[in-house]
Formats: C-alpha cells, structure tokens, sequence
C-alpha cells in the first residue's frame, strides 16, 4: 500500500493530467474496500468434546447450531467449516451444509434466511469429519447466525453428531451459546422448534477478519474529491 501512496504523492507533483489523476485515485479506493487477504484463523472449535449424539438429518427434518461472533474485527469472511462425525444411515446425497442469519429475541433465536450455501461432500457416507467451504459469506460482528444441515431431496438419511458441551478450544471471543443451541424443522425451514438447551454440533469454524478501511482509502477519496473541485474552478 505505501507504492500506491507514493505514486499519488506523484501525481501531485508531476503534473500528470487530470484524468490519469482521477483513475488512479478512483483505483486506490476502490482496492481499499476490498476484503482482507489475510491469514484465515480458527475461530471456534469443539471438535476436542465427546459425541455424546447423533442429530438425524433427512428431506424432512434438518437441524441447526448456534454459533456467535466477537468484536474483535469490523467483520469476518467465513473460510471453512468442519463438521464433525457425519456418516450417512441411508445413503443418497443431496446433503447440504449452509449458513443462515439469526432471528427473534434473546432467548428465543431462530434460523432466519439462507445468507449461503458451503462447498463440500454431497455424500458424506463414511463416519468421519468433514471440510465445507464458504465464498463471499461476510459475518457481521458480535451476531448470531445459524449452521444448518438439510436433505434437499430424496431418501437420504444422514447423522451428524453433536456434544452437551460448549467449551470451545480456540482463542478469542467466539462462543457456542449456552442456551437456543439447537434447532430443527420439519417442513423444510418454513418453522423451527428449539430444544432451548445447548446441544451444539461438534464443528470448526475458520475465517479471515476484515479490517476498517486504511488510511490510503480515506487519502484516495480525499484526492478525488480535490480533483473534482478543481474541474468546478
């Protein structure tokens, strides 16, 4: 970033014409709003505790966890998730894994709308643990949002397995909460019924903080609009 700070300084002093002037101003801002390219973090994992059940997930009952963000980034772009203890009762595919946004009032959250699926086995017949990931999901900070496991069409049967417990191993302010954990519908999401007990999957979760907009963003818009007022002179 400090090369593009450069070359405006640049086009400050060396006369360069007004429109190259704009462009680049224009190109330095725009490059600031972008999300952080950074190193992926664990946020949230419990893949440690016991499974102590399996949730049976199928064409007419899907399932949903809890999990909460911090304040420790204005937002986070979710990398991956890793769930754990999936095998499939009844093969048959179709099994999805998507991230929905929380609804209601404290003490009675509720799955709301679909914010994104994740990318990842269909089938997930063998008992193991397994990587979904996300693309252009943003996580807004200190909210709830919803995990939610579906069958979107067929026989399929799978289980994934789930903990009594919400100590989560990661560092940071990530929680399972410890009340409205878990839910399920039995008509394809249009209700959702919670246990109000915390029953969390056993899953982790990785993204990428996104910080404020820096300084080069606020000196690019600072130039454009200068580049603007001079065209009014």
């Amino acid at each position: 970033m400090n090369t593009i700070l450069q070359q405006i300084v640049q086009c400050m002093t060396k006369g360069r014409t007004m429109k190259s002037n704009r462009a680049l101003a224009l190109a330095v801002a725009v490059t600031c709003l972008l999300p952080a390219t950074g190193s992926a973090t664990v946020y949230l994992n419990n893949l440690d505790q016991p499974n102590d059940y399996d949730a049976q997930v199928t064409l007419s009952q899907w399932v949903a966890s809890r999990f909460t963000t911090d304040n420790s980034a204005p937002a986070f772009q979710l990398g991956s998730l890793t769930l754990g203890s999936i095998y499939a009762n009844t093969p048959g595919g179709n099994f999805v894994v998507s991230i929905y946004s929380c609804v209601g009032t404290a003490g009675n959250e509720l799955p709301g709308s679909l914010i994104g699926n994740l990318s990842g086995s269909s089938s997930p017949n063998t008992q193991s643990d397994y990587i979904y990931t996300a693309t252009d999901i943003i996580l807004q900070t200190n909210k709830s949002y919803w995990l939610v496991t579906r069958v979107t069409s067929g026989s399929a049967d799978y289980r994934v397995g789930y903990t009594y417990s919400t100590a989560n191993s990661a560092p940071g302010g990530w929680v399972y909460p410890s009340i409205q954990t878990y839910a399920w519908s039995s008509d394809q999401g249009s209700t959702w019924p919670t246990s109000g007990g915390m029953w969390p999957y056993r899953y982790e979760v990785e993204a990428t903080a996104i910080p404020e907009p820096g300084s080069a963003f606020i000196l690019g818009m600072t130039f454009l609009s200068a580049i603007g007022a001079r065209r009014l002179t």
